[in-house]
């Protein structure tokens, strides 16, 4: 019957073809089945409920940005997707929600005040309300989804909420947040006020309980009246001192600071019931750690606590830099970690930094312990050598790594095909009618049998029998040659792959920071730091093979390293960078350091009538008559300068300057000084500008 068209009984049975049956009529045909759309790949913490939007016409109406919508919808496929303005939304015809599918997602705080949309949503402030509701005529697939929030970030954080419902639920869901308002107060404290944003705002965390906003001063408490939403919500006030001048907030009760490097936090409560939090920091690096601390940052007691003090190493002006290894790491380690940490540490533009060859040499053989440089001896020897006040030592006490392969692998050879399937046995009907996977299902043949023999025909006794016999005899045997060599062809089977050996290495370093005063050998200043880093690398790419259908990937070969302790240079030196970037982090955080050059010099221009006897340096280094002295352009100090350096009898000697540079300048005794005077000057006198003038 190939290529004959189907006689007209048979048009019955397109029905079943459309349900996805195949009709085999000799050796014709019909196969069918449902259109299956096209169904983005949903993440793992989507629900089901996001199926109401499958093959809909969906209507997103919002008064927030229309990106929004995208954070629904994404990964659904929508018959149709508009998204609308809300007074676009008021113009469609009435009767349009019959036919589709509206979803209002409505930031109330851009609403003007007394109105709801929906109006059937009743939220009321700090609420965010999720409805769905069926819509249209009995068994209409429509439904109509409300998300109101407060503002635009619980907008958002409500719509992430929803994709992961697991069904539609019933009745509202009501949901009471907070929201702060966060206000940095100083030019340094807007990094600080971002910090805090981002940790509260993790788009990814739908049970944190609050959400922040960045708004300045002004607009928190402008001229006339307040902001909508800041009226009611609680207030974080992050406060750099080193910028803020005037705009500081006061402390509580008249109180005042033990120490100009304290970072202190307070709450206030308002009378009607609006929690203020300060926070007061010396630096918005000291702001920044304050807020990095563990626990809520707004769980302050009213009083007056001291969070952090920092170390006051404003009269710092040279440092040198070292790097001390001690056993760890290559003999080129600590050359590289004291080039780097002078890299980071000019940067922060607090200091002048200077590179010293033979200071990693010397530190390696002097007294050097926690305390710093306790020897006076070796003191001398460190000082001699850096030509600076302070000396930054980078020591290194431990390197770890770790270097594993592993084997990944990429199948080439297509997977077998499926065992032949047991061939149907002959029925009663004239022409065969099968339905795929139930071909010798005996009860659905019977009642295949009684209901279509009257419209196809059956066989004959005879007819039956013989079919019967060629089944038992010929199809079967045959079938069954077929299956055995399947089998037998599955277990030896050649499979091919594209194998890479990549090698995993990870590379862990720590050690610390110490800031030691070269002239008592005191620390003035440690930190610890730690970091570890991670690399790949594909040592070999090859081919492999393997044999059975059934066979795993392939193992490593035998050529290949053993696990080892040993990392590579490059990965070391990345560990290196992100632990320095860590320590002159924690620097800035723990430490007040000198205002940069430029501040300090535009702080003089705008200040002339400073009193320059208030101006004073120390003698860092004497090399006959050139002197080096701890005071630069950042101080106002220019060429030509006099300066007077106060010896150790009591008598001073004039000094004039011949080069400055931001931190340190060079000078040359006055003609008139004595020689007597001369001789009496060292490292470490006092060194006064602008009583000379």
């Amino acid at each position: 019957m190939r290529g004959l068209p189907l006689p007209k009984p048979f048009a019955r049975f397109a029905p079943l073809a459309a349900l996805g049956l195949t009709v085999i009529i000799g050796e014709a045909s019909l196969v069918a089945g449902p259109s299956s759309a096209a169904i983005g790949a949903r993440s793992r913490h989507d629900g089901d409920v996001l199926r109401i939007f499958e093959r809909q016409t969906v209507y997103i109406v919002t008064n927030e940005d229309p990106a929004i919508a995208d954070v629904l919808l994404k990964n659904t496929d929508p018959k149709e997707r508009h998204v609308v303005t809300v007074e676009e939304w008021k113009q469609k015809p009435a009767n349009l929600r019959q036919f589709v599918s509206p979803v209002f997602l409505i930031n109330r705080e851009r609403l003007p005040s007394g109105l709801q949309i929906p109006a059937a949503c009743s939220a009321d402030g700090d609420e965010i309300w999720t409805e769905v509701k069926h819509i249209g005529r009995s068994g209409s697939p429509n439904y109509e989804v409300t998300i109101s929030a407060p503002d635009s970030v619980w907008l958002r954080r409500a719509a992430l909420s929803f994709r992961c419902l697991q069904e539609v639920p019933r009745k509202p869901i009501r949901r009471n947040v907070r929201s702060i308002v966060v206000v940095p107060v100083g030019s340094g404290a807007g990094e600080a006020a971002e910090l805090f944003v981002r940790r509260q705002n993790t788009e990814n965390d739908f049970n944190r309980r609050t959400a922040a906003h960045v708004l300045s001063a002004a607009l928190v408490q402008p001229a006339g009246k307040s902001p909508l939403r800041c009226a009611g919500m609680a207030e974080l006030v992050l406060v750099d001192r080193s910028s803020a001048g005037d705009n500081s907030p006061a402390l509580p009760n008249g109180k005042t600071l033990a120490s100009p490097g304290d970072t202190v936090a307070w709450r206030e409560a308002g009378p009607d019931g609006r929690v203020r939090v300060v926070y007061s920091a010396p630096s918005a690096g000291a702001l920044f750690e304050a807020l990095r601390r563990p626990g809520d940052p707004l769980s302050i007691p009213e009083t007056l606590t001291v969070v952090s003090s920092a170390r006051d190493l404003r009269t710092v002006r040279r440092v040198a830099v070292a790097g001390v290894r001690n056993g760890a790491g290559g003999p080129n380690l600590a050359k590289h970690i004291a080039s780097e940490a002078a890299i980071r540490l000019r940067a922060l533009d607090a200091f002048e930094v200077l590179e010293r060859a033979g200071l990693n040499e010397i530190l390696g053989e002097v007294a050097l312990d926690q305390a710093g440089i306790t020897h006076a001896t070796d003191r001398t020897r460190v000082r001699a050598l850096a030509a600076a006040d302070t000396l930054l030592i980078v020591e290194v006490t431990g390197i770890d790594g770790k270097t594993e392969y592993a084997a990944k692998a990429e199948r080439l050879t297509p997977p077998i095909g499926p065992v032949p399937r047991r061939p149907a046995e002959p029925t009663r009907l004239r022409y065969d009618i099968l339905f795929p996977g139930s071909e010798n299902n005996t009860l659905l043949r019977g009642v295949t049998e009684s209901l279509l023999g009257k419209a196809v025909g059956t066989k004959s006794r005879r007819e039956y029998r013989s079919a019967i016999d060629e089944y038992n005899e010929s199809t079967l045997p045959r079938w069954q040659d077929e299956v055995d060599h399947y089998y037998a062809q599955r277990e030896k089977r050649q499979i091919d792959w594209k194998q890479r050996i990549v090698a995993h290495s990870m590379a862990t370093i720590k050690g610390s920071l110490r800031l030691v005063d070269l002239a008592d050998g005191l620390v003035l200043w440690e930190a610890p730091f730690s970091a570890a880093t991670q690399g790949e690398n594909n040592w070999v790419t090859r081919r492999a093979t393997t044999y059975g259908e059934d066979s795993g990937e392939p193992g490593l070969p035998e050529d290949c390293p053993e696990a080892s302790d040993s990392v590579s240079d490059a990965l070391i030196d990345q560990a290196v960078d992100t632990a320095l970037t860590e320590g002159i982090q924690a620097l800035k955080g723990t430490a007040l350091l000198p205002a940069s050059a430029t501040t300090v010099a535009s702080r003089e221009t705008a200040d002339p009538a400073a009193p320059a006897s208030q101006i004073k340096g120390r003698l860092l280094d004497v090399d006959g008559d050139s002197l080096l002295i701890g005071l630069g352009a950042g101080d106002g100090i220019k060429l030509g300068d006099t300066l007077l350096i106060a010896l150790a009898n009591g008598k001073t000697v004039r000094v004039v300057t011949t080069r400055v540079r931001p931190r340190t300048c060079d000078a040359a005794f006055a003609p008139d000084a004595l020689p007597a005077l001369r001789t009496r000057t060292a490292i470490g006198q006092t060194v006064t500008w602008g009583a000379a003038k």
